[in-house]
């Protein structure tokens, strides 16, 4: 092999990595996801405790009696989403001490969502 022809491979290899790391970036981006806060869903609730409840998303959710209701019966359901840490758990106290089984988890966007 002729020291050119080495360093020319030698470059040759050094674009590829650089190539290939180029390219792991490009689908880390893609992939990435936006972190948007907190979501609280409603998971369940104490059928004994069903008034008590419907009353505290009431006054969480601001909706009307009966959207409330049938909002209730469909649990699981989203209560809220898009809030900070610090609102979800008080939610989440409330809505416990209701009678209801609530989680909360992290809201997210992937970048492929439209805006």
């Amino acid at each position: 092999m002729k020291p050119i022809d080495f360093i020319c491979n030698e470059r040759a290899f050094e674009a590829l990595v650089e190539a290939h790391k180029a390219y792991k970036t490009y689908l880390d981006v893609l992939v990435e996801e936006e972190v948007l806060g907190v979501s609280v869903i409603l998971k369940s609730y104490d059928e004994s405790k069903k008034i008590a409840v419907i009353k505290e998303v009431r006054s969480i959710t601001g909706l009307g009696l009966k959207e409330v209701k049938n909002f209730v019966e469909s649990s699981p359901c989203l209560l809220r989403t898009g809030i900070s840490k610090d609102e979800a758990r008080r939610i989440e106290r409330i809505i416990t001490a209701a009678g209801g089984m609530v989680t909360i988890e992290a809201s997210r966007r992937s970048w492929f969502e439209n805006e």
